[in-house]
C-alpha cells in the first residue's frame, strides 16, 4: 500500500482507486502493527516515506487540501482524502513522534490549524443529520489536536532533546491558541444551535470528540477566549468580564442532558476554578461581612439541579441506595448536581484561609451542605467496595476495575468518550463526599452533631468504616511529603498512633504540641496534648492550647492548615500585635480576622464577632474592660 501511495499520478490522489484508498488501509494496517510490535524498523520507514509524499502533495497540488475553505464547496472524494490524511497524521503523532522533523511538524500543526478553521466555516452543516462528511472531517480534526496535546504535554515536555528547537514554545504560543480559540467558538456554537439530546450517532460521536479535545485547553487559552461578551446585569461578582462570560457560557452546559457536554463543560470549569477566588481577595467588603457566595452561574446550576435531586430522592430514606439508571431522565440531573459540588469544592480550595470562611458559611447559611449530606447518603452505595465480578458488567473492558476496590480510593474516571453507568454516579457520589470530607471538615461536623440519632449513626457507622481510614493516612501523608517549610516550627508524622507533632520554637521558648486524629475523622473532635515546653508559663500555654483546639476545630481546610494558621497567631503574639481581649487570641479562630474594633477609652482592640457576642449574651453595650460605653 505503501508503494501505490508513493506511485499514485497526481490526478489520481483523491480517488478511491488511487491514494485514498491505499492510505485508509495503510493507516489501519500500521496501526495494528504499532500496536502488536512497537517496534518494526520496516514500517517506520515506510511511514516517513509516506508523510513526506504527503508533503510534496501540499506543495505540487493545493487544491486537494481542504485548508481555510468551507467542507461543503469540495467534492466528496477531496473531504475523504482530508479524513484519512488527517488520520495517517495522528496516527505518526500518536505512534511514531521523535521520528518528524522539524518541517514535518510545521507541516502538521499549520494543517491542523487550517482544518480547523476550515471546520469553523462549515459549523451550520454540522447540526445537520446528513452531512456526514463534514462532521466526519471535524471528528477527526479533533482527535488529532487531541492526540498533539498529549504529545505535547506528556512525551515533548520530558525528551525535548528528540524533539526541533522551539517546538514546544511555538505550540503553545501560536499554534495551540488558535486550533483552542476556534474549537471553543464552534463547541458553544454547536450545543447552542441544535438539540444535543435527539442527535444521530455521528453528531453525538463529533460532539465527544470536540469535547476531548477541548480538554486539553491550557488555563490561559481559557482565560483569554474570543467569546462574545455574556454578561448578567445584577451580578455583583468581582470576575472580569472575560472570566464572567466563560462562566455564562459552560455552567449551564452542566445541565445538558448530553453526557459529553456535561463532562466537557465540567473538565474546562475545574481547570479554571483555583484560580477565580483570586479575584475576591482586594474586595473592598464591609468589615461585618462574613458571608461570600462562590460564582453566581454555579451556584445557579447547583440550586437548579438541587431541586431535582429533592424530587428524584423525595421518598428514599437516608442511608438507603437508590439506583439511578443510565440515559434515564434523572441521570443527568445527578451528575449536575454532584459535578457542580465538585467544581465549588475546587474553587473553594483555591481560596485564601479568610475567603474559605466566607465561602463556608454562605454553604452552611444557604442549607447546601445539609442538602448534599443528605442526598449523598441517598445517592451512595451502602457498600463502596466494588468486586471485579460485580464489576464486569457496569464496566466497558477498559474501565474495569482490576480487583476490589474502595470507591473513596479513587477518582471516577469520566471519560467523555465513555458511557453512562449506575456505578458511575455512585462513584462520583463517593468522590464528593470524600472531597467535602476534606475541605468542609469543620461543616460537616456541625452538620453531623446537629442530625438525629438514627441519622448520626448511619453517617458515623459508614464514615469511620471507608472513609475516615483514608483521610487520616491522606492528612499523616501531607505532613510526611509536605515541601513547604515554616519558620520557627517543626512538624512531624506518627502514622501509627494517628499523631502530628508540632514543635515552636523561638529564642529561649520551646513547646511541643501533639494532635491525634480520632478513629472516626473528621466527625469527631480532635485531640491536642501538651508535649514538652520551655520557658512558656502555664497560664500561656493553655491559652495557646485552647487556641490550637480552636482552629482545629472551626478551620475547613487540613491538619497542616490548622497548624499554619496556629503560628501565625503565635506569631504575631511575639510581634507584639494585641490580642483580643475577649477570646484572648491575635487571630480569630473562625473567620481569621485581627482584632481591629477598639474602645474609645482603654484602646483596647477586639474580634468583630467576640465583640458582637459579647454585646448579644450581655445585653449591654460596653466596652468588655473597661465598661464603658463601646
Amino acid at each position: 500500500m505503501a508503494a501505490k501511495i508513493l506511485s499514485c499520478d497526481q490526478d489520481k490522489i483523491a480517488e478511491i482507486s488511487g491514494a485514498v484508498g491505499a492510505l485508509s488501509v495503510f493507516t489501519r494496517a500500521a496501526e495494528l502493527t504499532l500496536n502488536m510490535t512497537g517496534d518494526a524498523a520496516c514500517l517506520k520507514e515506510m511511514c516517513q516515506a509516506v508523510i513526506c509524499e504527503i508533503v510534496l502533495w501540499r506543495h505540487q497540488q493545493d487544491d486537494i487540501f481542504v485548508f481555510n475553505s468551507n467542507i461543503t464547496d469540495n467534492m466528496w472524494s477531496v473531504n475523504n482524502l482530508n479524513i484519512e490524511l488527517v488520520r495517517f497524521l495522528q496516527l505518526y503523532v500518536c505512534k511514531l513522534p521523535t521520528q518528524l522533523e522539524d518541517a514535518q511538524w510545521d507541516f502538521i500543526l499549520c494543517s491542523l490549524v487550517a482544518w480547523v478553521q476550515s471546520c469553523q466555516e462549515s459549523q451550520e452543516s454540522l447540526g445537520s443529520t446528513t452531512d456526514i462528511v463534514s462532521q466526519s472531517l471535524c471528528s477527526e480534526t479533533s482527535n488529532l489536536l487531541s492526540s498533539i496535546a498529549f504529545c505535547m504535554r506528556n512525551i515533548v515536555e520530558q525528551q525535548a532533546d528528540a524533539f526541533p528547537d522551539n517546538l514546544l514554545s511555538e505550540w503553545q504560543e501560536f499554534f495551540s491558541q488558535g486550533a483552542y480559540e476556534t474549537l471553543l467558538s464552534m463547541f458553544v456554537w454547536l450545543i447552542a444551535n441544535q438539540d444535543v439530546t435527539k442527535q444521530t450517532i455521528g453528531q453525538d460521536y463529533l460532539v465527544a470528540c470536540m469535547g476531548l479535545a477541548l480538554t486539553g485547553c491550557s488555563v490561559e487559552h481559557l482565560k483569554n477566549h474570543q467569546l462574545p461578551p455574556k454578561l448578567i446585569a445584577d451580578d455583583t461578582s468581582n470576575l472580569p468580564d472575560e472570566q464572567q462570560t466563560l462562566l455564562n457560557y459552560l455552567c449551564p452546559l452542566l445541565l445538558c442532558g448530553n453526557r459529553a457536554v456535561q463532562l466537557t463543560a465540567y473538565r474546562l470549569l475545574l481547570s479554571v476554578m483555583p484560580v477565580l477566588a483570586s479575584f475576591d481577595e482586594n474586595k473592598d467588603q464591609d468589615k461585618d461581612e462574613v458571608s461570600r457566595s462562590p460564582p453566581v452561574a454555579l451556584m445557579t446550576v447547583m440550586d437548579t439541579s438541587s431541586a431535582g435531586v429533592e424530587h428524584i430522592l423525595t421518598e428514599v430514606v437516608v442511608g438507603e441506595c437508590l439506583i439511578i439508571e443510565p440515559y434515564s431522565e434523572e441521570c443527568p440531573v445527578t451528575m449536575a448536581y454532584l459535578l457542580s459540588w465538585k467544581l465549588v469544592l475546587e474553587f473553594f480550595k483555591g481560596a485564601s484561609p479568610e475567603l474559605r470562611v466566607q465561602y463556608a458559611t454562605f454553604l452552611r447559611d444557604s442549607s447546601a451542605v445539609h442538602n448534599l449530606m443528605i442526598n449523598l447518603y441517598r445517592i451512595m452505595p451502602e457498600n463502596p467496595t466494588i468486586h471485579l465480578k460485580d464489576n464486569l458488567t457496569s464496566q466497558p473492558p477498559t474501565n474495569r476495575l482490576s480487583s476490589s476496590k474502595n470507591l473513596f480510593g479513587e477518582e471516577p474516571l469520566l471519560d467523555i468518550k465513555g458511557h453512562s453507568t449506575s456505578l458511575e454516579l455512585r462513584h462520583l457520589a463517593c468522590s464528593v463526599y470524600h472531597t467535602a470530607l476534606q475541605d468542609l471538615p469543620a461543616i460537616i461536623r456541625q452538620w453531623w452533631t446537629s442530625q438525629d440519632k438514627r441519622t448520626t449513626a448511619v453517617v458515623e457507622k459508614f464514615t469511620t468504616k471507608y472513609v475516615s481510614p483514608l483521610l487520616y493516612t491522606q492528612e499523616i501523608q501531607a505532613v510526611q511529603g509536605q515541601k513547604t517549610t515554616f519558620k520557627n516550627m517543626l512538624i512531624k508524622a506518627r502514622p501509627n498512633t494517628r499523631e502530628v507533632v508540632a514543635t515552636y520554637t523561638v529564642e529561649d521558648f520551646s513547646m511541643e504540641l501533639v494532635i491525634t486524629l480520632p478513629t472516626n475523622h473528621p466527625l469527631g473532635p480532635i485531640s491536642v496534648e501538651c508535649g514538652r515546653r520551655i520557658g512558656v508559663a502555664n497560664t500561656q500555654w493553655r491559652n495557646w492550647m485552647l487556641q490550637m483546639t480552636t482552629f482545629l476545630q472551626h478551620q475547613n481546610g487540613s491538619i497542616v492548615n490548622g497548624l499554619s494558621l496556629w503560628k501565625r497567631n503565635v506569631d504575631k503574639r511575639f510581634e507584639g500585635v494585641e490580642e483580643c481581649m475577649i477570646c484572648f487570641s491575635v487571630i480569630h479562630g473562625s473567620n481569621c480576622q485581627l482584632p481591629k474594633l477598639q474602645c474609645r477609652t482603654c484602646k483596647k482592640k477586639y474580634h468583630n464577632a467576640c465583640l458582637y457576642k459579647w454585646f448579644s449574651t450581655s445585653n449591654k453595650s460596653t466596652c468588655p474592660l473597661c465598661r464603658n460605653l463601646f
